[in-house]
């Protein structure tokens, strides 16, 4: 299929623009010119210079017939018009009124391409609306039905509006194109104008009643200017190409389902097929376009249409990386933009093993899969990979006839996905509106159907168990999100019920139960996904706002054992958030989410149609995040994570097949981090969008440079990173008290035989150990455990810090490490927070604020001198005594800020009766 000109975007909006100007003699600059040659008629509806003194304009026949009766009052208007006199009024006394254009008034032009615009004004609209609709016909008069094209019901409340119509490309046997402008009462816009359909009006008018369709008696509507233009007919489509493939040449392109898809694999190579065709002879001038997924423009290929330059060409772009990608074409007649068209296409990396490994344990949730997209999806999936695809099994507009329709015959869809051994799994998303109806429940409330003792699904359900149940298992209950069965006080009764008559269709039947993360679990859904229960397993939709890091917490929560949950995403909105944005937050997700080894990974479809009538894949730029993410998590099993400094996160995946740290920067004060470590003879770096590149080395170890998008290490020495990781100190808090605190140093073996060694620790400065240390002899898999004392300097500031130290290793070869591992320094019952802000006194001296907020966590109270010790300066405090159990005291200092800008202040707490002293440090700006 070739994707059309959207010619209603910014480039149209030159022609709209100049609509009002194309009855202006003097119109003689270019852009007005590359308009005013694409005119193929105008009515503006001045006709007295013409000599048509009639009521009616010429050519344009009043619409007769049921619900258009005659007293309508429809003519000229010369009292209202948007330009020079005269408008066509359209005035209501009850039913509806229309003119329809004369046949054989305005030609067309087979394959050209047709812009249609008016100018619309109406007054005292309730229920009624004003509507433009065009069609082509053929010489013997016969309705081209499929080509139909209407506005939006129009309402401007007395205000002149621009509407416009973009026909379907001509076909063949278009001879003529037929317009009606109308004002039609509610119930008309469920008649066919042009033997198509129209919108229903319910869907854009709201009644006073309910149910009730209410009358206009006094509307009208006014139209103007009604201007049809002949544009270029431009296409443009994304196909597949391969490396000897040539990069720019004249070529036919290709009809295959493949230019659908918009998604590519290497080693193919995106190659853009462009099409450009005008019928009236002007020289044009084609600007293709590539931006990524940040919007950067990353190529561009300007070509002139002419004789030499044929306009038909492929391009095969030379793409910076893989990833998400955006190619615009523009038309244009000298400076001056007719025509445009865009089209979205993802660049994936090549399917490796690993894309089939665990592939299961990744979802595609398609319950709502438009029908003319269905033949798409086979293909599409062969692209994305093998992963699970979620299919509602029935349509909300599903008929009694289509019902037992597909009582006899097999889904198109399943059967193919499950010719080509996709994992099909099907959903009851939506009962058509019929079935919900005899069984007294909601298009969205499945249970309640089945609960129904009358049991009339069963025919419906038995027929497709029959046909897919041996070899289809997941069977889900309800839309993905959705939460009926919160609402159930008989949810264990009803899920029986199903489960014992699905089993014997099924004997091993999965179920699956939707439910939200902000909903409580009940005990009849922890039962149902319970280890011991072969009920089956919970779809957990996970919103936005459960931040990434936060998913963890959450599941904590839930009773039911992770192996039985199915984490479903909601993504960032893309008109709120950056694809940059987008894609880390999903990854993200995905990566805090596998730690804890579910049963699946869910997403919504990550696609969307190319444009209202053409179903081709337009892929969301999160398409390639989740399918490089899955493949990079799949066959890999969480192990640990490794402390690489403050706000970097590191976790370690490990496989038989191989392992890999993923690694990113969470919250450290820059935006990137560097890093200097071994990781391996020869590890290389994976980023989230499947472009794979080495890590430059500095000396014997490689550098890591992490922002806040994941990074997966792959090549990397397992064992030596799980030694890192199983580096650590226990407890991992140190009372902030100035005195001997008794620790324990752990070192893990990984590797399959004894390990030695040597340690000393090294950090943190001015800290002291005993012992400083160690040599060490530890048998496979073992944990060699060092006793430590630790002691540091009375002014040691509180949070997070490091514990630090070099190893002199000898393993399956010898290695010279430097490890890390965090502890905390602070008082377990005390939170502290600290600000300083800056203020100017009434005198207009600058004052520094500094700001203590204590609570105690304690069940006991407590005593404390707050300080604040500047620089030069004198020290404050204030008494905080007696701090309750529970309570939180707000204590505040100033200072001259002029003194101490630059400078830091130690600020903190001292006990009043015992040695414990809490200190911050902040900065004056």
């Amino acid at each position: 299929m070739r994707h059309k000109a959207l010619v209603l975007s910014a480039a149209m909006g030159v022609i709209v623009a100049c609509c009002a100007v194309l009855n202006i003699d003097q119109a003689g600059a270019a852009v007005h010119d590359a308009v005013l040659q694409r005119v193929v008629r105008q009515f503006d509806f001045e006709e007295r210079k013409l000599g048509n003194f009639e009521p009616m304009p010429m050519h344009w026949f009043r619409v007769q017939g049921a619900g258009y009766p005659k007293y309508t009052e429809i003519g000229f208007d010369r009292t209202v018009s948007a330009s020079a006199d005269t408008s066509l009024k359209l005035q209501l006394n009850g039913g509806s009124a229309a003119v329809v254009l004369e046949a054989g008034t305005l030609p067309a032009i087979p394959q050209a391409n047709y812009l249609i615009t008016a100018k619309v004004r109406t007054d005292k609209l309730r229920t009624s609306r004003a509507r433009i609709t065009a069609v082509f016909i053929n010489q013997h008069s016969k309705v081209l039905a499929a080509t139909q094209r209407a506005t939006a019901p129009i309402r401007t409340d007395g205000q002149w509006s621009q509407v416009s119509i973009q026909l379907p490309d001509a076909p063949d046997q278009a001879a003529w194109i037929i317009l009606r402008l109308e004002l039609l009462q509610a119930d008309q816009f469920e008649v066919p104008a042009f033997g198509l359909a129209s919108p229903r009006a319910a869907d854009h008018i709201e009644s006073s009643q309910p149910g009730v369709l209410e009358q206009d008696i006094h509307a009208v509507a006014w139209f103007d200017d009604v201007t049809i233009f002949q544009l270029p007919l431009i296409n443009l489509h994304v196909d597949t190409a391969s490396e000897s493939g040539p990069t720019t040449k004249n070529a036919p392109a290709t009809d295959s389902i493949g230019e659908d898809l918009n998604v590519i694999r290497l080693p193919d190579r995106p190659a853009l097929h462009a099409h450009v065709h005008d019928v009236t002879g002007s020289v044009l001038t084609a600007r293709l376009s590539l931006y990524d997924a940040d919007g950067r423009q990353v190529g561009q290929q300007v070509r002139p249409l002419d004789d030499r330059h044929p306009g038909r060409w492929v391009w095969q772009p030379d793409l910076p990386a893989l990833g998400h990608y955006r190619a615009v074409l523009h038309v244009m007649y000298e400076q001056t933009v007719v025509a445009i068209t865009e089209i979205p296409f993802t660049w994936l990396p090549p399917a490796t093993v690993r894309s089939y490994s665990e592939s299961d344990r990744f979802v595609i949730a398609a319950e709502h899969l438009p029908l003319d997209q269905r033949p798409l999806v086979p293909a599409l999936m062969r692209r994305i990979g093998p992963q699970r695809v979620l299919l509602s099994l029935w349509r909300a507009d599903m008929t009694h006839a289509q019902l037992m329709r597909a009582i006899d015959e097999p889904d198109p869809l399943v059967t193919q996905l499950l010719k080509q051994d996709q994992h099909v799994m099907l959903s009851f998303a939506e009962l058509p509106r019929e079935l919900a109806m005899s069984s007294q429940t909601d298009i969205d409330r499945p249970l309640k159907m089945f609960a129904d003792p009358a049991a009339e699904w069963k025919p419906y359900v038995q027929a497709v168990l029959a046909r897919y149940g041996h070899q289809i298992i997941d069977w889900q209950f309800g839309p993905t999100g959705g939460a009926e069965g919160f609402t159930r006080a008989d949810l264990g009764a009803v899920y029986q019920r199903v489960a014992d008559h699905f089993k014997r269709f099924v004997p091993s039947a999965s179920f699956i139960l939707p439910w939200r993360a902000t909903f409580e679990m009940t005990d009849d859904a922890t039962s149902l996904a319970a280890d011991s229960s072969d009920a089956g397993q919970i779809m957990m939709h996970l919103p936005v706002s459960i931040r990434p890091d936060h998913i963890e917490d959450y599941a904590k929560a839930w009773s039911v054992p992770p192996s039985r949950m199915i984490y479903h995403f909601a993504t960032l909105d893309p008109d709120e958030f950056s694809a940059r944005d987008r894609a880390t937050d999903l990854a993200l997700r995905m990566i805090h989410t596998w730690k804890l080894q579910p049963a699946a990974l869910a997403i919504d479809q990550p696609w969307s149609r190319l444009a209202p009538r053409d179903p081709a894949i337009a892929p969301d730029a999160l398409l390639g995040v989740w399918t490089t993410v899955a493949e990079q998590l799949a066959g890999r099993r969480y192990v640990g994570e490794m402390d690489l400094g403050e706000g970097i996160r590191c976790i370690l995946l490990d496989s038989a097949a191989g392992g890999a740290i993923v690694a990113w920067n969470q919250s450290s004060p820059n935006a990137s981090a560097d890093l200097d470590l071994y990781l391996g003879s020869d590890p290389s770096a994976v980023d989230i969008h499947g472009n794979r590149f080495p890590l430059s080395r500095h000396g014997d170890k490689q550098r890591l440079r992490l922002t806040q998008q994941p990074v997966f290490i792959e090549g990397v020495d397992m064992r030596l990173a799980r030694f890192r990781a199983g580096f650590r100190i226990e407890p991992d808090l140190t009372e902030s008290v100035h005195t001997i605190h008794e620790h324990v140093v752990h070192v893990e073996n990984p590797w399959p035989s004894t390990i030695t060694g040597h340690l000393r620790l090294t950090g943190p400065e001015r800290w002291d150990f005993i012992p400083r240390s160690v040599d060490f002899s530890i048998p496979a898999g073992q944990t060699y455990k060092v006793p430590v004392d630790l002691t540091f300097p009375l002014y040691e500031t509180a949070g997070e810090k490091l514990i630090t130290a070099r190893v002199d290793l000898d393993a399956d070869q010898r290695h010279t490490l430097d490890l890390a591992t965090p502890i905390k320094v602070g008082l377990p019952d005390i939170d502290l927070k600290s600000s300083i802000t800056l203020k100017t006194a009434p005198d207009g001296t600058r004052l520094a604020m500094i700001t203590l907020v204590i609570t105690n966590l304690s069940d006991r109270d407590e005593s404390f001198y707050a300080f604040a010790l500047p620089p030069g300066m004198p020290r404050q405090q204030r008494i905080v005594s007696p701090l309750k159990s529970g309570q939180t005291l707000v204590k505040h200092f100033t200072f001259p800020a002029d003194q101490l800008t630059g400078r830091s202040i130690r600020v903190g707490l001292r006990q009043t009766d015992g040695p414990a002293v809490l200190n911050h440090v902040l900065e004056v700006p």
